[in-house]
């Protein structure tokens, strides 16, 4: 079973793995982070739910993953998937599900209903993701929910919600980031930066730290395309591959 104490636990590196495919699931065994993200929803092809859904679950009671926090990202209620993804989750030993796209409280709730009927351990937590203006807008009261944990930013879906162009410094989303912090903070919850892809990092943030890691002690997750760096010394990780926006 996965270690799903959560009491001062260090999230400065955290990393998708797309639950898909098994040679990642091995390799997060040895990569130096802090939690690992078991992706059911945007890294895997529809034809390929079901068994990756098997497979993160597995993964999850494997114990095989040594301190790393294990969590599962399924996909929405909204999608065929969804319901099942979190019955399954609740009964992996996983620390958390991974919710995509939160936009209100209702819907912290029905997830947390769905963990509850599934059979889930009242200490499963739920990773809520910023991805939208709704939740943005309601931030503050997602935020304060008991069973929410951790909020991550989706800063790639928002950008794409705002209809808004990728440029240096983040400009479009700065003040979004900014509420965010502010709810994580006065909820007393942890922030996750969000992954960027590729190309997008090229353009977005080069080699220098994040605007959101500046702003906060602040971890950005990192997609299987970025190798993830081991933390330093300081516990502060290196700017250019995964760097958490609030602890």
């Amino acid at each position: 079973m996965a270690d799903t104490s959560t009491a001062s636990r260090p999230r400065r590196s955290v990393l998708y793995m797309p639950a898909a495919n098994e040679r990642a699931l091995e390799k997060a065994k040895t990569i130096p982070c802090d939690a690992l993200i078991f992706d059911l929803e945007d890294a895997v092809a529809p034809d390929a739910k079901d068994a990756a859904r098997a497979q993160a679950v597995a993964a999850a009671q494997s114990g095989e993953y040594g301190h790393r926090e294990i969590t599962i990202r399924c996909n929405g209620l909204d999608t065929p998937w969804g319901a099942a993804d979190v019955a399954a989750a609740a009964q992996s030993g996983a620390a958390a599900v991974v919710i995509p796209k939160v936009g209100s409280v209702a819907y912290v709730d029905e997830i947390s209903a769905a963990l509850d009927a599934a059979g889930a351990p009242a200490e499963m937590k739920i990773w809520a993701m910023f991805e939208t203006p709704t939740a943005i807008l309601d931030a503050r009261h997602i935020a304060a929910h008991p069973r929410v944990e951790v909020i991550v930013m989706g800063t790639n879906d928002l950008y794409r919600e705002l209809r808004a162009q990728m440029v240096t410094g983040r400009g479009p989303i700065r003040s979004h980031l900014a509420t965010s912090i502010l709810a994580a903070r006065e909820a007393g919850k942890a922030i996750l930066d969000g992954s960027t892809t590729t190309s997008a990092t090229t353009r977005a943030s080069g080699s220098k730290p994040s605007t959101a890691s500046r702003w906060a002690s602040t971890a950005r997750p990192s997609c299987t395309r970025a190798r993830s760096n081991p933390p330093t010394t300081s516990g502060h990780r290196l700017p250019t591959r995964s760097s958490t926006l609030a602890r």
